[in-house]
């Protein structure tokens, strides 16, 4: 079930062992790869450690996916905006 791997990944993150919780949420995407939560999880995880090319890299895999909400999509893009923009700087 990806959203108990989910919620450790969570809580191994916010004890300050992000990558643990980044080795988990790979291993969430890749037995539920529709499992959208792991996705911004992990590229936030990504993006606060100043792994930029690799949360853009998550972000861009979670948008390939079909059946995203409209909003998640949104989201998604706009922080795939904001690393870019970032990039440039």
């Amino acid at each position: 079930e990806p959203k108990y791997a989910y919620t450790l990944a969570f809580y191994l993150n916010r004890s300050a062992k992000p990558e643990a919780a980044a080795r988990l949420l790979e291993d969430v995407i890749a037995r539920w790869a529709d499992y959208i939560d792991s996705y911004v999880l992990l590229a936030s995880i990504c993006e606060s450690r100043g792994e930029r090319e690799r949360a853009g890299g998550v972000y861009r895999r979670a948008l390939s996916l079909h059946g995203i909400a409209p909003q998640i999509r949104d989201m998604l893009n706009v922080r795939l905006a904001a690393l870019a923009a970032d990039s440039r700087r």
